[in-house]
């Protein structure tokens, strides 16, 4: 459990699209990422290997390519949008601990990439978290995690950050991904933003596919 609490801290967990897609460092904010709504699915002959129960994407909803951040969603929200507060926020209002959002139409990778994809449970992100083994690197000048299965086969989850309100923090310092289980209030569940402020908060999401 503290090796999984370690590599959460610096990486919170838990895809290929067609449009343009530009990272922007703006001026009195930690970051900002200009966000697509124009979404075209990868295939799933795309999808990695890891040597685990489920094969994952190689990069973020909203990216075309894995050292792209991506697009933000509130827990629930199929949409990104400029501002991530209690007052825009659209998701599921009987979240807790009776809303699992995977394989749903609260699940943006299976509503807009088609029902091969979807968001990641609890299960499978810690499966990826203890079998696989972790390491902090820059791609192609993105900091972000190279992931690498028992099998040698590896992702990057690039550290996109998250979204509170309309400020973008820890952008190109860490990464916030979503998970789709909603099962309550253990501290594990908690490091994966399972809280009523933070549900409003924008976060990545790295789909899976089943094998």
């Amino acid at each position: 459990m503290n090796r999984i609490a370690n590599i959460l801290s610096c990486l919170v967990l838990v895809t290929c699209f067609t449009s343009c897609h530009t990272n922007i460092i703006d001026e009195g904010m930690e970051g900002f990422v200009e966000q697509t709504t124009t979404f075209g699915a990868p295939s799933s002959d795309e999808a990695v290997d890891l040597g685990l129960s489920v094969k994952w994407a190689p990069y973020n909803v909203g990216a075309s390519k894995p050292t792209e951040y991506g697009n933000y969603y509130a827990w629930g929200e199929i949409e990104p949008k400029t501002d991530y507060s209690s007052e825009t926020y659209v998701g599921p209002a009987d979240f807790f601990g009776s809303v699992d959002t995977y394989g749903t139409e609260y699940d943006v990778a299976y509503v807009k990439w088609g029902h091969e994809w979807r968001i990641p449970t609890i299960e499978e992100t810690l499966e990826l978290v203890s079998k696989c083994q972790w390491k902090t690197i820059l791609k192609d000048g993105v900091k972000g995690m190279e992931v690498t299965g028992p099998n040698g086969n590896s992702i990057f989850l690039p550290a996109a950050g998250r979204c509170a309100g309309t400020r973008f923090e820890d952008v190109g310092i860490s990464g916030h991904y979503w998970q789709g289980t909603s099962t309550g209030y253990t501290d594990i569940e908690n490091m994966y933003y399972y809280d009523l402020n933070q549900t409003i908060w924008g976060l990545s999401i790295r789909p899976v596919c089943s094998l």
